[in-house]
């Protein structure tokens, strides 16, 4: 049987999928320039520094990974209740999902928070490098629980087929993660050198905190995406109702 009448299902479900994946592709690959950019610049500070974050991140990115692989459940049970007809039972799902992103956050930032030292000691991690790396988890862990709320509800968008939102959400995080990443990591020396001696006195005195200031500015843009997505979550007609 000719597979020609076939054709324009095949467009229009092509199409159709390429609208939803695209933008998931985008958000995977913007939050990938965070870390590349975490590392990126923090090399330019020394190489304590970039050795430190590197370590760091040998460590919360696996976490932040299980946490997104285990939210991204979600996504298929919403979707799979919105297309049997049966939106109602869509709240119980995200709030359950909401609560489990929570205790899973906290839990692994308490984990990074006061157990990185043990872990650098067990890996006999140079004393300097792991006195920043430990310093710069500390700061990363208070990002944690903002990271799973942020993967909560975008499973939550996702589900609705609203894929677009995490990609722009995902571009606001990068775009505060870069220049944050400058004024902590190199503080007003650096600023100087960028713009010059008219940068305002009280921000050429600000400390360079290398790789803490990177824990720093990576925990801040966790949570502009964070409130972000929750913020396109109660504004949003589609979701409103939940």
């Amino acid at each position: 049987m000719s597979t020609l009448p076939r054709l324009p299902r095949w467009r229009r479900e092509t199409a159709a999928l390429l609208r939803l994946s695209l933008p998931i592709c985008g958000a995977q690959l913007a939050q990938s320039g965070m870390s590349a950019a975490d590392v990126i610049m923090s090399g330019r500070a020394s190489a304590t520094d970039l050795a430190a974050v590197s370590v760091g991140a040998s460590l919360w990115v696996p976490v932040m990974l299980l946490m997104t692989g285990t939210l991204m459940g979600l996504t298929p049970l919403v979707a799979h209740q919105m297309g049997a007809g049966r939106p109602q039972h869509v709240r119980a799902k995200v709030h359950q999902a909401l609560w489990v992103a929570l205790a899973f956050g906290c839990l692994a930032a308490l984990t990074l928070g006061l157990g990185s030292g043990l872990v650098f000691r067990w890996m006999q991690v140079p004393t300097t490098v792991a006195a920043l790396a430990t310093d710069y988890l500390g700061a990363v862990a208070w990002g944690i629980p903002a990271i799973a709320l942020y993967q909560a509800l975008r499973a939550f968008s996702d589900g609705m087929h609203h894929t677009r939102p995490a990609l722009w959400i995902s571009l606001i995080g990068l775009a505060v993660n870069v220049p944050s990443n400058y004024l902590l990591i190199y503080g007003g020396p650096g600023l100087v050198d960028l713009l010059g001696s008219g940068v305002p006195a009280p921000l050429q005195h600000l400390p360079a905190l290398g790789a803490l200031g990177c824990g720093i500015a990576t925990a801040v843009s966790m949570w502009s995406m964070c409130l972000g997505m929750a913020w396109y979550t109660v504004v949003a007609a589609p979701m409103r109702r939940w």
